[in-house]
């Protein structure tokens, strides 16, 4: 009876590792990545493949999207080809400026239904830097989370997707607070 119960004791610890092995694989310490020579950077789960490109108005565009899970967390990341004259253009303008990008991306992205924009105050105001976030569902039925910084120079989207039955809740401070933009 001994060996058996022993047995029992071997099942049910096997059992517990077996559950908490993927909980710890997915649980795996986040790291700053610099935005390929953007000299922006963001934290995120691992370092995605960066896309380059240029914008009609001949600005730099970078993109990239890492999975971690069923969440997608995405990055895209502009330098404007010709930076916004601070004395021409205040907050408000800036504000405007994501708000339009933003609703491109809607299109981009096939997104249904949005909660519309709440503005999102930079925590380093030696930037000029502010932002915009929304939640969107796209035509799948999948939720997003998104938040753009943007300032006289770059322009930044920072995004988290995933399936319904998933909660990215615990994710979107930590990653979206996580952007820089490159120090003056």
């Amino acid at each position: 009876m001994k060996i058996f119960q022993h047995f029992i004791n071997l099942l049910k610890a096997a059992a517990v590792v077996a559950f908490l092995f993927p909980l710890n694989s997915s649980s795996q310490d986040w790291e700053r990545f610099e935005i390929d020579i953007s000299e922006c950077s963001v934290v995120l789960p691992s370092e995605p493949e960066w896309y380059y490109e240029y914008s009609q108005d001949s600005s730099y565009v970078w993109s990239g999207e890492v999975q971690q899970g069923n969440m997608f967390f995405g990055v895209i990341c502009i330098e404007f080809a010709v930076p916004f004259d601070t004395e021409e253009f205040d907050e408000y303008d800036l504000i405007l400026i994501a708000e339009d990008y933003l609703d491109y991306l809607k299109d981009q992205f096939s997104i249904t239904s949005f909660t519309g924009y709440e503005h999102v105050s930079w925590i380093d105001s030696e930037t000029g830097g502010t932002g915009i976030s929304d939640y969107w569902t796209d035509a799948e039925g999948d939720p997003w989370a998104v938040q753009c910084w943007i300032d006289p120079y770059n322009l930044a989207v920072l995004y988290l997707y995933s399936d319904p039955e998933t909660d990215f809740s615990d994710y979107e401070e930590h990653f979206f607070n996580s952007f820089w933009f490159p120090e003056e």
